[in-house]
């Protein structure tokens, strides 16, 4: 069973954190941890949980995520790759709906591109989050560069665009930056 810290500038393994972030996600997707942390103090319009999960003294991994009302939305989940494949990753998903159980819970993954270098790896990544229980949203969002298919699990199993879109303006970009950002998002329909 794994146990989830709270993450804080005062965190003693924020350095793991931030290899994780530096290896397990593309340049395009990193933010700096100072952002991380800064946001999960200042948010006003959600709930931030930022957690380090751990199995006894072993760092596993740790999420990312913004809640408001009933959506619950994964920004970030990694678990160490010396690690993966042990059902670390499963039991990070349990842990998430076990803290929001009425939710709508939300995250976006590199959209399934035969001509990515790690195709692969999408295809695998993509196979994870069906086999805990997340399905298409019916959805992709192309933002920062960068097209991300959106899944989801709970409550009623459904997300619009727009909900997705409003979001990302009130949470995790804040309402100034959605302004500015807002012109590089762009929703397209898929086939579930």
């Amino acid at each position: 069973m794994l146990e989830a810290k709270a993450v804080t500038k005062q965190f003693s393994d924020l350095g793991l954190i931030k290899k994780l972030i530096m290896t397990q996600f593309p340049r395009n997707e990193r933010v700096p941890i100072r952002m991380l942390l800064w946001k999960a103090k200042a948010s006003k319009s959600s709930t931030v949980d930022f957690l380090a999960f751990y199995a006894g003294d072993l760092f596993v991994g740790f999420t990312y995520m913004f809640t408001n009302d009933d959506i619950t939305f994964v920004a970030f989940l990694a678990v160490d790759s010396t690690i993966q494949s042990k059902g670390y990753g499963s039991q990070i998903l349990k842990y998430v709906k076990t803290l929001y159980p009425n939710n709508r819970i939300v995250l976006g993954i590199e959209s399934l591109d035969e001509s990515a270098d790690n195709y692969k790896q999408r295809v695998k990544r993509k196979e994870f989050y069906i086999k805990n229980g997340y399905e298409s949203a019916g959805f992709k969002i192309k933002a920062l560069g960068a097209e991300f298919e959106m899944l989801i699990t709970g409550g009623d199993g459904s997300i619009s665009s727009d909900e997705c879109l409003a979001f990302y303006g009130r949470n995790i970009y804040g309402a100034f930056l959605h302004r500015i950002f807002k012109i590089f998002i762009r929703v397209t329909t898929i086939n579930k």
